[in-house]
């Protein structure tokens, strides 16, 4: 074994006409002389000692190719064997494991006796042979013996490639791997799927290796196809969001390297990725660069897999990061007690930074001063993959710091300044009536750094992407900034905390990450608030904020464009599918809410559409005699937010109308004067369960509550009806 550093020199323009300058990766080589070799040099990689070892013919892939997810169960290395002979390596490798127990794969034709004989001839007493009538009775044979769950892979046994991809993947999630003709499924494979009862399969390879008649008979199968071999291993990593952070590659026109460090890839939960000897072929190349893999394992040797062909992939084409300054945090909300980390790029040689607390006086709550600085460049596709910077600063959270909304302006001395978004949640188990969500997943939508979001895409890479599907939360977002884009995300948002705080209402804030990770966290509340713009939605948090509803809690709706997209959400990762497909995080199918069954109107009273887009206009009163009104003195056709402090009227920017789905005993109360039919729907109703529901259908409603002293008390009417 050996390491490689690799220095690339590359040019490429990115979206903000930045250069790609040279970088340093370290890329691992496990090679060997010959491929038996090779299966020493991974097991040793591996496994400092193991009582069970699989052995499998040099040559026969077919007996072997299902071998992983068992081997992976029993903590064993695969090594390899002549048909009649154990190499020296091989003995040599099993007394250093100090092995008690072979299991060998594959009949007598591919492992013959005599290498029972030779095992136990060096004391090996336990012996175990999986064997079959051919490689289907085989596969068969070896999936009896995994602990499977519900669902199974389903390949080709006729070449090698597509099962030996997928192997680590299969072994991590315990599903055997099945072997099957083109156009009919084996008898023993039968058999066994029969027996198993399992709920899904997937098929590896396109209808060339596993055909129609083949998934036909097989339970909601689940194909990941391509045009070849390279295509189906890049397609598994896109398709099933495997981590990027590392990849082996294996030469795609031979099986025995990838096989013996199939066990070791899933230990290291790592994918496999094939490339021929002398060439990364293009969806190879291209999965590389859109999941910005840096470091990699080569299994073979030079013969295999030359060192050349990852020169220009090494570094994973990085961008000189000439932004003056910038950061992130690892999270979006924070409880107190919790350290923040603070990811910092800087030109300058220190920087500065001053956390406030967001409202009516952002109070400053900590500063710091001379902090080290550091530059930080990022890689293309970093949109999706993330920046990945070294953390700069860390901060606990005080445990007087209040629940709310916090910018920490960073700022150096080239007079640039940039602020870095988060949440305080409330911790302690005394929590006020109303809660404020703040809307950190449509933050994350408008975030275009790093080259794409939910609503535009700037690589420079061929594709013809109009926006990102799926974006990264650890990265800059130059779009949250508090004193920017009145008519929503932060600064529009700040509006209503503001008044709330002039007014003596006390609140906590939690953010849509908050609610997405846990959606019961609105049963500590009477009241939710919505916030200008809360748009992108997962399903748990659909589930927490249904089930609030139907409990009796109140919605005080100062938002629109609501509950409009459905997002999945993993890990440091939010996906849209505005094509209405299927989320590659989570496997449910994406789109419009209202078009998967969930309409918005159902419990806002409201929804949009593109009608009145743009636009900004007061609204007119329609039931002055209702509550809300009372202490205004309105009557039938006056204006109410004529202008606000965004200086825009209260009803604009995108509006909610009433649909079919609106609960029938509604009132409108108000209507917005936006021309084209696009005028915001005002509406109160009581809901089954004791609750209410107030919605303005406005995106800069909050912008005239301190300018406006009629719109001012009618909000004041509903709260107080709602916490009396």
């Amino acid at each position: 074994m050996r390491k490689i550093i690799i220095v690339s020199l590359l040019l490429f323009v990115f979206g903000f006409s930045a250069e790609v300058h040279a970088g340093e990766n370290e890329v691992e080589r496990l090679g060997g002389k010959d491929r038996f070799e090779v299966a020493v040099n991974v097991s040793q990689k591996g496994w400092e000692d193991s009582q069970t070892v699989y052995i499998v013919n040099f040559l026969a892939f077919a007996d072997a190719l299902s071998a992983t997810p068992l081997a992976y169960q029993s903590d064993a290395p695969i090594l390899l064997t002549h048909a009649n002979s154990l190499t020296g390596v091989t003995k040599d490798e099993l007394i250093r494991l100090h092995a008690t127990k072979v299991v060998i794969i594959g009949g007598t034709g591919s492992i013959s006796q005599n290498i029972v004989t030779e095992l136990q001839n060096m004391g090996i007493r336990d012996i175990h042979r999986i064997g079959g009538k051919d490689r289907y009775d085989v596969s068969a044979n070896v999936a009896n013996y995994v602990h499977s769950t519900d669902k199974a892979v389903i390949a080709t046994g006729m070449t090698f490639a597509d099962a030996l991809s997928v192997a680590p993947f299969a072994a991590r999630n315990g599903y055997p791997i099945l072997l099957t003709r083109k156009s009919d499924i084996p008898a023993p494979v039968t058999v066994y799927l029969n027996k198993k009862s399992f709920s899904s399969t997937i098929i590896m390879g396109g209808e060339g290796s596993v055909g129609k008649e083949v998934a036909s008979k097989l339970p909601n199968p689940e194909r990941i196809g391509g045009s070849d071999r390279y295509a189906v291993a890049a397609n598994l990593i896109r398709e099933k969001s495997l981590p990027s952070e590392k990849a082996y590659i294996a030469t795609g026109l031979s099986f025995a390297d990838a096989l013996t460090g199939s066990v070791l890839a899933a230990k290291e939960n790592t994918p496999i990725l094939l490339t021929r000897p002398d060439r990364l072929p293009d969806d190879t190349k291209n999965i590389i660069e859109e999941k910005a893999i840096r470091n990699y394992l080569i299994l073979g040797g030079p013969a295999s897999v030359t060192e050349e062909i990852l020169n220009p992939y090494s570094d994973a084409l990085v961008i000189d990061n000439q932004h003056s300054i910038e950061g992130y945090t690892t999270k979006p909300s924070y409880s107190p007690g919790e350290t923040i980390e603070f990811k910092v790029h800087t030109l300058q040689p220190t920087f500065s930074m001053e956390v406030k607390r967001l409202g009516a006086n952002d109070t400053t709550v900590f500063t710091d001063a001379e902090i080290k600085g550091t530059k930080q460049n990022y890689r293309k596709y970093s949109f999706k993959s993330g920046a990945d910077w070294t953390t700069s600063y860390s901060l606990k959270v005080p445990g007087n710091w209040k629940s709310g909304m916090y910018g920490a302006r960073v700022y150096d001395a080239s007079g640039k300044e940039f602020y870095i978004m988060f949440t305080i949640k409330n911790a302690s188990s005394t929590k006020p009536k109303l809660a404020v969500l703040a809307n950190t997943f449509t933050w994350e939508a408008y975030n275009i750094w790093g080259g794409a979001s939910f609503y535009g895409y700037k690589v420079d890479d061929g594709s013809g992407r109009t926006y990102g599907q799926t974006l990264n939360f650890q990265r800059p977002n130059p779009a949250t900034n508090p004193y920017e884009d009145s008519i929503h995300l932060p600064h529009a948002e700040k509006f209503l905390l503001s008044w709330l705080e002039k007014n003596g209402y006390t609140y906590d804030v939690i953010s849509e990450y908050d609610l997405h990770q846990n959606p019961g966290i609105l049963q500590n509340y009477e009241t939710l608030a919505l916030n200008s713009h809360s748009e992108y939605w997962t399903t748990p948090m659909y589930n927490g904020f249904e089930s609030f509803v139907k409990k009796g809690g109140n919605v005080l709706n100062l938002s629109a464009n609501s509950i409009y997209w459905k997002v999945a959400v993993e890990g440091n990762q939010i996906e849209v599918r505005k094509d209405k497909g299927y989320h590659t995080l989570t496997k449910e199918k994406g789109g419009l809410w209202r078009d998967l069954g969930r309409p918005e109107s159902k419990y806002l009273g409201v929804a949009y559409n593109y009608l009145g887009y743009g636009t900004y206009k007061p609204y007119k009163v329609e039931k002055p005699n209702h509550w809300i009104f009372k202490n205004t003195g309105l009557k039938t056709g006056d204006l109410i937010g004529e202008s606000g402090v965004n200086g825009r009227g209260a009803a604009g920017g995108e509006t909610d109308k009433i649909t079919p789905y609106t609960p029938k005993n509604f009132v409108r109360l108000a209507k917005g004067l936006n021309p084209n039919l696009g005028g915001s729907d005002m509406i109160y109703y009581d809901t089954p369960s004791g609750g209410g529901v107030f919605s303005v259908g406005s995106l800069t409603f909050t912008g005239t509550l301190e300018s406006d002293k009629d719109i001012s008390q009618m909000v004041k009417n509903v709260l107080n009806h709602f916490n009396k």
